[in-house]
């Protein structure tokens, strides 16, 4: 889908919500009548708009809308070369253990390096840089930040404890644990240096009371991968920082 179309989604979105507003409550709209999409964040850029998961061309299509910013993940190849790919595996290649140009020789379309995705940042500072890192020498990975400047609104995060940890010791930029657990515990987090936590949603569990108690530690919280429209909508009610979503519900939201 051409970035046109989506940002004529977005449009749609904000009108059928006020439409909607107006027609139950007989009054104007009000902020709760939508969520925020300020908090939305692009899983893997625009992907669901049809451009390839960690593209540039994905990336920049998220980055001119008024979303909140946009995802990436980040590895390391063999030859020390920083790129965006969610898999461990290219074809038949491990990263971690092949060339760039090995690589690239699979999949030529896709790959970008960290440092053209921090190019596109550099024009877009306003914008939120979730960077998880999936592999790779965390010193290497903050070269290339420092090398282009980047030092703000940019959130790492990493499953990897291990990984977070030495993100905290080496960078002023906040990291945040991911984790499929909700019953963290969040006060040791934040002694430990995390600035904040990216969950999963999960029915039964997640909720306001979660929230508040994640936010009483000082951590900041988000949530992935939520592509339900009400999920993220309650999530925006109570209070999440950023909600993580594919978008895909963008496409019907006019319905």
């Amino acid at each position: 889908m051409k970035l046109k179309h989506f940002l004529y989604f977005l449009a749609i979105v904000a009108t059928v919500g006020s439409l909607s507003s107006c027609s139950q409550k007989g009054g104007g709209a009000t902020e709760k009548d939508s969520i925020d999409k300020n908090k939305l964040i692009a899983h893997r850029g625009l992907w669901s708009q049809g451009y390839p998961q960690n593209s540039k061309e994905g990336i920049e299509a998220a980055v001119v809308t008024d979303l909140g910013g946009y995802e990436c993940d980040i590895r390391q190849t063999a030859d020390g070369f920083i790129i965006l790919n969610h898999d461990m595996e290219v074809g038949d290649k491990d990263i971690d253990k092949s060339s760039l140009e090995e690589l690239r020789a699979e999949a030529p379309e896709i790959l970008p390096l960290l440092s053209d995705i921090l190019e596109i940042q550099s024009r877009h500072p306003e914008k939120i840089m979730y960077a998880e890192i999936k592999s790779g020498n965390v010193e290497d990975i903050l070269a290339v930040f420092k090398e282009k400047g980047i030092d703000k609104n940019v959130i790492f995060k990493s499953f990897d404890k291990e990984i977070c940890l030495q993100l905290i010791g080496q960078t002023a930029m906040p990291v945040y644990l991911l984790s499929g657990d909700n019953n963290l515990d969040f006060q040791e987090l934040k002694k430990e240096g995390f600035s904040g936590v990216s969950l999963m949603f999960k029915e039964g569990e997640t909720n306001k009371a979660l929230i508040d108690n994640i936010h009483s530690t000082g951590l900041n919280c988000a949530f992935w991968t939520v592509n339900d429209p009400d999920v993220a909508k309650q999530l925006d009610d109570w209070g999440a920082d950023h909600v993580v979503s594919d978008l895909t519900f963008l496409e019907v939201a006019s319905d």
